[in-house]
């Protein structure tokens, strides 16, 4: 495959990811009306960082990447002020669900977390199931690995299993 049909291939997925994220069907974006020259060069323009006709300034809320890619998607818009808006509240709607979405789980494994103890302790699971069960929850709830062998060894006693996590140095 050509680099300029490469370019082209992947300006349309990312036209059609944003129409998807607002809601527009590429068909009724015009995404299929387009030229591969005027799609190639839309994405050489989004991609070289020129910028678009949209003179806005970019969002603290909004990564370069996402900003290069939102202007790039609307700039050919009828509307492309218009265009850029509609698809910048879709983006933040959804980094809020997203955000939503890791709260709700992490809500979650606490509740799974608090309910292990009572389980062990009725005979309704093995220790060391529980333990793993633990260790699984908290790499998803703690990113940092220093906080999370600590809350391990925290949640561990909370099971009845004593332990204790060391770095060895090799």
């Amino acid at each position: 495959m050509s680099d300029n049909r490469l370019a082209t291939l992947v300006f349309v997925l990312l036209l059609t990811g944003a129409c998807a994220a607002s809601g527009v069907k590429a068909e009724e974006s015009g995404a299929d009306a387009r030229t591969d020259a005027q799609i190639q060069s839309s994405f050489m323009a989004l991609f070289a960082g020129s910028q678009s006709d949209v003179a806005q300034p970019r969002p603290a809320d909004v990564s370069d990447v996402e900003w290069r890619v939102l202007t790039g998607v609307s700039a050919d818009d009828a509307d492309p002020e218009a265009r850029l808006a509609l698809l910048l509240d879709n983006l933040r709607f959804r980094k809020a669900l997203e955000a939503f979405r890791a709260t709700e789980t992490a809500e979650l494994g606490e509740q799974l977390l608090d309910a292990l103890p009572q389980r062990v302790e009725q005979g309704a699971m093995p220790a060391d199931r529980a333990q793993r069960l633990q260790m699984q929850i908290l790499s998803v709830l703690e990113a940092d690995p220093p906080l999370r062998r600590q809350r391990a060894q925290e949640e561990a006693r909370r099971i009845g299993v004593g332990f204790d996590i060391r770095k060895v140095n090799s």
